[in-house]
């Protein structure tokens, strides 16, 4: 990177915002379960909080999960919400304050290295990212065992991919799900 410009092409690829009677599936689908007429009115407040994003959507659900606002009972096992209540959440202002929160719900180790790979840049490697964690702990204190770190690394990593932060792109690299999760991470630097 010279001068603020990167060396070859760069290709962006705008991600549209899917119709509500795709996100209405999707909800469906995640939603095991559940016919399609019960999770209307939750695919309805998902559209409109997410204006059809589905990184988003998936952030929003996961809030919701999250905060037992959508649940599953399991003595009857079938998928429980409130739309009310789910409604009377007090707006987003963005979508980064919704990373921002999703974010912050992670275990602290995760956010450490989300916030380093957030650095690094957008696609990192697990042995460049267990060097510069390496290295950040032992400036930090005393010096750590190798195996602590991978050990840490790895679940790390693990609980931000289930969590759709990050994506395994190939062998040992993972990329973030999107650029405003990355700068998320990178505000927590």
């Amino acid at each position: 990177v010279a001068g603020g410009r990167r060396a070859g092409p760069v290709t962006s690829l705008p991600v549209w915002s899917r119709p509500m009677d795709q996100v209405w599936c999707v909800t469906s689908d995640g939603l095991r379960g559940c016919s399609p007429q019960e999770v209307l009115h939750l695919a309805e407040v998902i559209f409109a909080r997410t204006e059809g994003n589905p990184m988003f959507g998936m952030q929003f659900l996961r809030g919701l999960m999250h905060d037992d606002l959508v649940t599953l009972d399991w003595d009857q096992f079938v998928w429980t919400w409130d739309i009310p209540t789910i409604q009377s959440l007090a707006h987003a202002e963005d979508m980064a304050s919704l990373i921002v929160t999703s974010l912050a719900r992670l275990p602290q180790d995760a956010r450490n290295v989300l916030a380093v790979a957030a650095v690094v840049g957008t696609t990192v490697h697990v042995n460049l990212l267990r060097a510069v964690m390496h290295e950040r702990k032992s400036k930090s204190g005393p010096a750590l065992d190798p195996l602590f770190v991978i050990d840490s690394l790895d679940a790390a990593l693990s609980v931000s991919q289930q969590e759709g932060m990050v994506q395994s792109t190939g062998p040992d690299v993972y990329r973030f799900s999107h650029d405003r999760v990355q700068q998320a991470a990178y505000s927590l630097t």
